[in-house]
């Protein structure tokens, strides 16, 4: 086999989160795998195939080299758990077997190709077969040379023509498109032929030495290990892929500082080891400083998650830490204390991100660190820990659900899970027992919510904003009193009920209030005024409905009643 590019495999255990050395930052890395579809160089359908699916059940993405190069020179966002696969020589299994299976699975791989190779030889893939996989985005074809030579072997003219030649046969071949990636056959290369692929434009050159790669590796010297001839578990040994990091407390992706997701900027972080750190270490960085470090990664969902952030914990960590998080709907900012809850997942908040978008954590303790809107922190003092975030999926379900809370006795509890969102795969909300619920971030429950029980106490404006219909059932109680302002009913929303609410109500138009025949009620164009009972300074009014009276009555007005 003339064209065998196997390199002396030397097994490795070599986890994706190693480190450069005590005081220097993680090293992020992107492993790559070398395969050939050939049976006399190791290729075993079964083996390829249990291969992919190990990396799709654990959550690996397969990227091309484009994006490669995208995250290394302009710190583009890869996507979580990022993997390259590239096979060489365009062996015609390549595409019975190999593009199909990565086809079901939505992956993709690179075909280095010696473009004279096709029809010669061993059965290759016809440029008709190159052209389809390429174009379905699957199996893109990239540059291995005209002949496949040892190139360190020829004359500088005749390297000049395999590398030029190369690119030319596919952009004639292929619909134009330009080959932007080199491997080298054998793995065989020296300066002056990285100096004739630079020239030639091209932006990778792809080695046979066995590694991973970070942002310190030479774009033409990237590295990878093979996989041919390797059953699940010698891959798994070999690569260090079968060691993943520990999993979060719930569903969800971790990022972590080590990950190809974390990319510090500044001169301020080293990473330092901890006991409370995700997986032991953990960078540390100069608060006040620009310093900051960015957690980017294209998720394998999109969708509502909560939000959690990890550190390690030290008296001189600062007090006001300030996270960024970029979400469909713009950049919020979070302020915590550094200095204690150490090794917890401290929640951040409930954020929606599109399809397509980036979820994107960015940490800084320095005030102007996010274009001034943070002015009143005034500078944290104090060192950051930049360890890993957290995002858990909020379920996402076919049919909404009646979503019931029960609150027992002398309870009282923080929303949905402690974490007090409710998200839009819940079509109602009924709070029972007598103890509290608090509901204390803006929620997208669009549907009723019905207070049978106890007190629903409500410390954001937003979280009843998109509920349609309020219910507030005997000796039960709605209590906004701990809002500024009192509580703003949107347009179109009912309050109704027997119970009692507690603090301010402003009604705007559209908004309607039922009282019954012998309510308390706030003053209106529509119904009398009726004194309101005060008791222990705390404005409340009661709600008595009964059947068919003061049914769709509208405020034209704003009313408040307290």
């Amino acid at each position: 086999m003339g064209t065998d590019c196997r390199f002396h495999r030397v097994a490795i255990a070599v986890g994706l989160a190693a480190v450069l050395g005590a005081g220097l930052p993680v090293a992020a890395q992107v492993p790559a795998v070398m395969y050939h579809a050939h049976a006399n160089l190791g290729y075993v359908r079964d083996n390829f195939t249990a291969h992919l699916d190990y990396l799709a059940a654990n959550s690996f993405s397969t990227v091309t080299l484009d994006q490669f190069y995208d995250w290394r020179v302009n710190d583009g966002i890869l996507p979580y758990r990022p993997i390259m696969l590239t096979v060489d020589d365009n062996y015609i299994q390549g595409y019975t077997e190999m593009y199909p299976l990565l086809a079901a699975r939505g992956m993709v791989a690179t075909n280095y190709t010696h473009t004279r190779g096709i029809g010669i030889g061993s059965p290759k893939a016809s440029w008709q077969q190159v052209t389809e996989m390429d174009s379905a985005g699957v199996f893109l074809v990239e540059a291995h040379t005209q002949t496949h030579p040892r190139l360190s072997t020829i004359t500088g003219t005749q390297v000049r023509q395999e590398v030029v030649g190369s690119r030319q046969d596919i952009a004639s071949n292929v619909g134009g498109k330009v080959s932007n990636h080199f491997a080298y056959p054998y793995g065989d290369y020296n300066a002056a032929v990285i100096t004739e692929l630079q020239a030639a434009g091209f932006q990778t050159g792809m080695t046979t030495k066995t590694g991973l790669n970070t942002r310190a590796t030479p774009l033409f010297e990237l590295r990878r290990w093979g996989g041919d001839g390797k059953d699940l578990t010698k891959f798994l040994a070999d690569s260090g892929l079968g060691t993943l990091p520990p999993p979060p407390p719930g569903p969800g992706w971790v990022l972590d500082d080590a990950d190809p997701a974390a990319l510090p900027r500044g001169a301020a972080w080293t990473s330092l080891s901890s006991s409370s750190a995700y997986q032991g270490r953990s960078l540390v960085g100069t608060s006040g400083s620009a310093s900051t470090v960015r957690w980017a990664a294209h998720l394998p969902e999109a969708g509502t998650m909560n939000v959690y952030a990890r550190w390690s914990a030290t008296t001189d960590r600062a007090a006001n830490a300030t996270y960024a998080i970029d979400a469909a709907d713009g950049r919020h900012l979070v302020t915590v204390d550094q200095r204690s809850r150490g090794g917890e997942w401290v929640a951040l908040g409930s954020y929606s991100f599109a399809a397509g978008q980036a979820a994107i954590i960015t940490l800084s303790g320095a005030a102007d660190a996010f274009g001034g809107a943070v002015d009143t922190l005034g500078g944290a003092a104090g060192t950051l820990s930049a360890d890993a975030v957290w995002f858990e999926p909020l379920a996402t379900l076919d049919s909404p659900l009646d979503l019931l809370i029960d609150v027992a006795a002398g309870r009282q509890t923080q929303g949905q899970a402690g974490r007090g969102w409710i998200g839009p795969e819940w079509s109602s909300l009924t709070k029972s027992g007598t103890g509290s619920l608090v509901l204390d971030r803006g929620n997208a429950l669009a549907g009723p919510v019905t207070i049978d029980a106890g007190r629903l106490l409500v410390t954001d404006p937003a979280a009843m904003a998109a509920a349609s219909r309020l219910a507030v059932a005997a000796e039960a109680m709605l209590d906004v009193s701990g809002l500024s302002g009192g509580y703003q009913v949107p347009a179109g929303q009912t309050i109704s009920g027997n119970g009692t609410i507690a603090g301010s109500v402003v009604f705007g138009r559209g908004s309607t209030l039922s009282p019954g025949l012998n309510s308390a009620a706030p003053s209106s164009q529509a119904v009398p005024g009726v004194p309101v009972p005060e008791p222990s300074g705390v404005a409340v009014v009661v709600l008595a409905i009964a059947a068919g009276v003061a049914r769709g009555r509208r405020a034209a007005t704003s009313v408040r009643t307290g």
